[in-house]
């Protein structure tokens, strides 16, 4: 059995690397070794190398893809790790679809979804059973889920949909099976409903996209992994120019941005993480479309605008209103000047006590308040005790002159009645 040479492992490597993007160091030699082996006896060549310059001079370039789908590791199942498609069915879409409402009222609503390194299909499937799951009324949306992967074989068993009794057993549960697949022999085949909402294309993530237009979610699990640093950085900022705004990336449970120079950040709920660029904030950004804002009221502002002759300003909620009230034949009415220059001081400066009662509506109405201002408890009191000190004084000043008349009248008539006395005795 010819074995790899540690040349051949670095030449064979550094080829792989050109056309998938896959790193293969020196340490990987057995895995080179192990899947390119079978290539050796389809084509006749004798050695590694061999192998490699007949690949290098296949003008078709068939040999080069067998090469791609030798390697690649094609390790995928249907709802392979749960989390992600509970964030999907419980988190992402809802609120995307809440936002994409605002937008497309008259419409069917539109949701892109992209399958990056589908491998043979299971996940995107996967994807269209959760979304007809949660959306019975397809007929409501657009939706469109994009399946793509390096390799012409997987995209090709991906697209025909059928799957054996080993791969429907894996991470498939007897209600999806029997609700979206027919039997076909031993094998079975997804439903042409589900099959609908899906296309595959190939595409190798390192070259730079094709025309795919922007996405709302896309999907890149367990395929990073095998890139090196530089070529992960430069995927996800593609991957960054064709997602929406508001727009979620899932990576696979290994992966992470964190340490990388990318133009994202993690949301986490629950179990689960996911990626949303940077400056995207639901609160911030769940607005209606501008063609929306134009009919919708202005925030509310304390400032009255200005105020014709004749009526009183309301503040309901968000505008001023006019509500038109006669004016008293006892009082001139105010210039268009005065009233303008009352509307505008009102109500920060106000001259008079006013008082804001609740109308029917639920408007609230300021308006001045004539009757005098009520005593306090105290001024009441101090009031009463004033008056009755002033009474007690004046009924004194009025005994005592009586008293005092009394007593005068008392001592003229006993001095006369001496002095009658004494002239008697005289």
């Amino acid at each position: 059995m010819q074995k790899i040479t540690v040349e051949e492992i670095k030449v064979l490597g550094e080829y792989i690397h050109g056309i998938s993007g896959i790193v293969l160091d020196h340490s990987k030699g057995y895995l080179i070794e192990s899947r390119l082996r079978p290539l050796l006896s389809e084509t006749g060549c004798k050695t590694f190398s061999d192998l490699f310059y007949k690949t290098r001079s296949d003008s078709s370039g068939r040999l080069k893809y067998k090469i791609i789908d030798a390697i690649s590791t094609n390790e995928t199942f249907f709802f392979r790790d749960s989390t992600p498609f509970e964030l999907l069915r419980n988190k992402i879409l809802p609120e995307l679809i809440d936002r994409r409402r605002q937008q497309y009222k008259p419409s069917p609503l539109p949701l892109r979804i992209w399958s990056a390194a589908c491998s043979s299909g299971q996940e995107v499937y996967s994807i269209a059973m959760t979304l007809k799951e949660m959306l019975p009324d397809l007929r409501s949306y657009n939706i469109t889920i994009l399946g793509s992967d390096i390799s012409d074989t997987v995209i090709a068993q991906a697209s025909y949909g059928k799957y054996s009794k080993f791969e429907v057993n894996r991470g498939l549960s007897k209600h999806y099976l029997h609700k979206y697949f027919n039997q076909v022999g031993s094998e079975w085949r997804i439903k042409d409903e589900i099959r609908a909402m899906t296309q595959f294309d190939k595409i190798n993530l390192l070259k730079p996209f094709p025309e795919v237009g922007k996405f709302d979610i896309i999907f890149c699990r367990n395929v990073a992994i095998y890139f090196s640093p530089s070529d992960r950085s430069k995927l996800f900022q593609k991957f960054a120019h064709v997602l929406e705004d508001d727009g979620a990336l899932l990576l696979g449970g290994s992966e992470s941005l964190s340490g990388m120079n990318l133009p994202f950040e993690s949301n986490n709920y629950l179990r689960g993480i996911y990626y949303q660029k940077k400056g995207w904030n639901a609160d911030t950004h769940n607005t209606p479309s501008s063609a929306e804002q134009k009919t919708l009221p202005r925030p509310a502002s304390p400032i009255v605008h200005k105020v014709t002759p004749g009526t009183k300003p309301v503040i309901v909620r968000n505008q001023p209103v006019q509500i038109k009230e006669a004016i008293p034949k006892s009082k001139p009415a105010s210039t268009p000047s005065q009233s303008s220059s009352k509307a505008s001081t009102f109500p920060s400066a106000p001259t008079t006590p006013q008082v804001e009662r609740e109308t029917q509506a639920g408007k609230t109405l300021t308006a001045k308040q004539e009757k005098p201002p009520k005593k306090s408890l105290l001024s009441a009191l101090q009031e009463t005790k004033r008056t009755e000190k002033n009474r007690l004084i004046d009924k004194q000043t009025t005994d005592g002159t009586s008293t005092g008349k009394k007593s005068r009248g008392s001592l003229l008539a006993t001095l006369a009645a001496r002095k009658k006395k004494k002239e008697k005795d005289t």
